[in-house]
Formats: C-alpha cells, structure tokens, sequence
C-alpha cells in the first residue's frame, strides 16, 4: 500500500501546474504566473533606474525611470510608456544589475529584479494588484507604485506626484 502511494504521489507532479500568489492562496487565472489578493490596498514598487539605457534589457522589460518619472518599455529600443509628471532631485534607489528572482522557470538570461517565465514562448503572465480607485484609497504611495485601478479599468502609476492612467 505505502509502495502504490509513492508510486502515485510521484507521478501526480508530472499534472502539477504552479503558481504564485502574495496574499492569495486560491481562485488563480489560467493564464498568470503571479497574482496579488485583493485584500490590502497595496501595488507594486518598481526601484527607479537612474539610466534606463544602460540596462541590458530583454524584450518586455518595463522599468521606472527616475530621471524623467515615466514607465520605460524596452521591445529593441527604449520607448516611454506614460509620461511622467515633474521630479525633482535624483531618485533614493538605483538599479542593481544582477538578476533577481525568477518565477516559472529554473534560470533566465534575462536580468531583472523579478523575471516571470522562461526567456522565450510564455503565455502566462503577471495580474497586478487590484485596487479600487488608488488615488483615494492608497495614502502616501511610493514613487513607482503600479497598480489596477478596478473602478475606472486603468493601469495606474504613481510618478511622484500624480497618478497617471495607462
């Protein structure tokens, strides 16, 4: 008996599929690698790069860029994604250049703090966190706060000192 529950338990990881939750332990989409509960108000915090164009970017890096306050998309060439309002003085974090954590995959050529998937053919992705209206429901956010926005269906960031749609 212990014999045919080893057997099947071993077995039983090769239908295994993972996925990441921060505040979430069930109800999961198909398609997402990484997913955040509802629960608190919180977003996520990209570090502001001081010079986005020394990165060694991979396709689909998007960054904070602390110099101008805009998202940064990088497809072969750096474009700006949503421009960021005013900023003064230079940003308290930089980059770090080595690679960070990585989600759904065993290693990555890709460099980045948080790479979700493989380097090449995912179709999973990253479900940000949901926040009703973030403007009146996050007090004092953090310069490059992202979050869904589920009353208005945006994309929001906070460069600093507004939150902008994307």
């Amino acid at each position: 008996m212990k014999k045919s529950i080893y057997i099947l338990s071993l077995f039983a990881g090769f239908w295994a599929t993972a996925q990441t939750g921060i505040d979430k332990t069930s109800g999961f989409g198909a398609s997402s690698l990484l997913e955040f509960g509802s629960a608190n108000n919180r977003g996520i915090l990209l570090t502001p790069v001081t010079d986005v164009t020394a990165i060694n970017a991979t396709p689909g890096t998007i960054a904070f860029d602390g110099a101008t306050g805009s998202f940064r998309y990088y497809n072969g060439s750096w474009s700006t994604v949503v421009p960021g309002g005013t900023t003064s003085g230079s940003p308290a974090n930089t980059d770090k250049t080595t690679r960070g954590a990585i989600i759904n995959a065993d290693t990555s050529t890709a460099e980045g703090v948080l790479i979700l998937g493989k380097d090449s053919g995912e179709t999973k992705g990253l479900v940000l966190p949901l926040v009703s209206a973030p403007e009146l429901n996050i007090g004092n956010p953090p310069k490059g706060l992202m979050v869904y926005d589920t009353t208005n269906g945006y994309i929001k960031v906070y460069n600093g000192t507004s939150w902008t749609n994307f």
